[in-house]
């Protein structure tokens, strides 16, 4: 029953993901090239972050042998990851 349960919920975040990413006002290439430009580093990972209220993109920035994670959306902001 756990399998089926974890199932669904995957299957959720996915839908929400698309979801999410249909309704982006910057597409997946122009954010991690915004959050390289931002911070100088080079992108590791991107994601769609389904946590926000707001559709933003999470991406993973090496600069200076740190990692750095940058939100890209319409409003963007920049917090050193541990």
């Amino acid at each position: 029953m756990a399998n089926l349960a974890q199932a669904a919920n995957s299957k959720d975040k996915e839908t929400k993901e698309l979801q999410l990413f249909s309704q982006a006002s910057i597409s997946l290439q122009d954010a991690i090239k915004a959050a390289e430009h931002k911070t100088g580093g080079k992108a590791m990972e991107a994601e769609i972050n389904d946590e926000s209220a707001t559709v933003q993109f999470e991406i993973e920035i090496l600069k200076d042998g740190k990692v750095h994670e940058v939100d890209e959306s319409n409003e963007a902001s920049e917090n050193e990851m541990d």
